[in-house]
């Protein structure tokens, strides 16, 4: 960075400004503002995305992508299969991490909102989160298709839950699905890996949102 050199500001409530380096110091960069605009990037539906932990460099690309893909919140937590277990130095190292992927993956798509991500929850914490959300949508191998573009038409909050590679349990099936607002659902005949099932997932219901968006404006 250089002085004079242009930039694109913004801040989390979708105001975004024009303005060049005035100066840079020993730890600071002083800007000057050209021009200030507000762009209203309220998202047609809040889609959230609660991933159990896999290996890091998954998580990683999960977080990523599903950044890219518009979710506006992540929520990572252990289940049963979890491969992942961090201590408290390790969780706070990762979620800073994670936190600074969702700043440079909102950078790269030119998002105006920041989405939020969760400290890792238990399972049973994850649990006591769906009272929050119209639908949650299980990834489950035997789960179905069937009815989800209506499930997504009449939802205005939607959590997407997907498993750690080994899949959940029997028992943790049993506690989703025991939840009225649950739906078990698979979009492949195939059983996916934890990244493929997360972003094709929403990559779906991205499509199916603003098909429906569209639909509603003719």
């Amino acid at each position: 960075l250089k002085i004079g050199n242009s930039l694109i500001c913004f801040d989390e409530t979708g105001r975004r400004a024009k303005a060049h380096i005035a100066s840079i110091e020993r730890g600071k960069i002083v800007l000057t503002i050209e021009s200030e605009f507000f762009t209203d990037e309220k998202p047609l539906k809040k889609v959230t995305l609660a991933q159990s932990l896999i290996k890091p460099h998954n998580m990683d690309f999960i977080v990523q992508k599903s950044v890219e893909l518009g979710v506006s919140a992540l929520i990572p937590f252990y289940s049963a299969y979890s491969v992942v277990k961090l201590d408290d130095k390790r969780q706070e190292s990762k979620m800073n991490r994670w936190q600074k992927i969702v700043i440079e993956a909102v950078q790269q798509c030119e998002r105006n909102t920041i989405p939020h991500i969760a400290p890792i929850l238990s399972f049973e914490s994850l649990l006591e989160t769906f009272r929050e959300y119209d639908i949650i949508f299980v990834a489950h191998p035997y789960g179905t298709c069937k009815d989800i573009a209506d499930y997504v038409d009449t939802a205005r909050t939607i959590m997407v839950v997907i498993g750690p590679e080994g899949g959940f349990t029997a028992e943790e099936m049993d506690a989703f699905l025991s939840i009225k607002n649950v739906v078990g659902f698979r979009f492949n005949e195939h059983i996916l890996r934890a990244e493929t099932a997360a972003l094709s997932s929403l990559a779906i219901l991205e499509y199916m949102i603003l098909r429906n968006a569209i639909g509603d404006a003719r």
